[in-house]
């Protein structure tokens, strides 16, 4: 629930988050005909902001949204000085708008909603992960463009809930082919013979930013991969990553009661690697946002 306090802006207006209201007809609502951003703040600075920006717009592409005209940078800029905001999120959502026949858009040209809220911190967990095998296989990239932050997201849901029926922290999902994918809201990692392996983005998986700064901040071989589930059960150690998790460990994928090293080295240098990366890029980018 929002503080009375707390400040979000729809369509260019800042209002009192508690007073914020999306018409029931918007497009967003109605269908999940949207994408939608989750931008970490340290310090103040949202962290990957540009990285976040290309991805938001490729989504938007994908999905045929008209620009909004919106300037995104100046509308974050003053939502987090209205919340005075140093740690927590940004989430930047877009949808249609209101109108269509159906499923329909109509009429075409109809203006996009869009929403910036600021997010409070939440506690990141300090036991490693619990993962559960789900039933539901992730939606395949030639039925709707997964690789970025669609605004739908009831298979994840159902994923996550099936996970927390069994006693898991998470869920495990495949393709429709029985290809290792993702988590139902972070992507996955294992360590195998020094090697850090991760889903190619060809097996329906987000293509998540905090996934590509690991990548990019990696000190081993990275191997993006289509494998079966059969590859887990040989790796050494398994974590998943988001924007609020950072880098996190799996213990165990049940219902198989595969366990995993919680303690790997490669695994313990790359989170510490990505704590320093968010501190070096609020220090570069401080001027940039009003910080000090």
């Amino acid at each position: 629930m929002h503080e009375p306090t707390q400040i979000t802006c729809l369509n260019g207006r800042f209002v009192r988050a508690h007073r914020a209201a999306v018409s029931v007809a918007d497009r967003g609502f109605r269908f999940g005909d949207g994408v939608f951003e989750t931008i970490r703040l340290v310090g103040g600075v949202p962290y990957q902001w540009d990285e976040h920006m290309a991805r938001l717009t490729q989504g938007m592409a994908a999905i045929h949204l008209p620009d909004t005209g919106a300037d995104w940078a100046g509308l974050a800029r003053k939502l987090i000085a209205k919340n005075q905001a140093k740690e927590g999120f940004i989430r930047l959502a877009v949808s249609r708008g209101i109108g269509s026949r159906g499923y329909l858009p109509y009429p075409a040209a109809m203006p996009p909603t869009y929403v910036l809220e600021y997010l409070p911190p939440l506690a990141v967990p300090t036991e490693p992960y619990r993962l559960w095998l789900s039933q539901w296989a992730k939606i395949p990239a030639r039925c709707l463009p997964v690789a970025h932050k669609l605004a739908q997201g009831l298979g994840s849901s159902l994923a996550a809930m099936e996970a927390q029926q069994h006693g898991c922290d998470e869920a495990l999902q495949l393709t429709t082919e029985g290809m290792v994918s993702e988590t139902s809201s972070a992507n996955l990692f294992w360590i195998k013979d020094g090697q850090l392996l991760t889903p190619s983005l060809k097996a329906d998986c987000l293509s998540g930013t905090t996934r590509d700064a690991l990548l990019r901040l990696a000190a081993v071989p990275v191997r993006n991969v289509t494998l079966g589930l059969a590859a887990l059960e040989k790796a050494e150690a398994v974590a998943i990553s988001n924007t609020r998790l950072g880098l996190h460990m799996v213990q165990t994928i049940e219902p198989m009661g595969w366990r995993f090293d919680v303690a790997h080295p490669i695994f313990l240098h790359l989170r510490e690697a990505l704590h320093e990366d968010r501190q070096r890029y609020r220090k570069q980018h401080a001027k940039r946002w009003g910080q000090p």
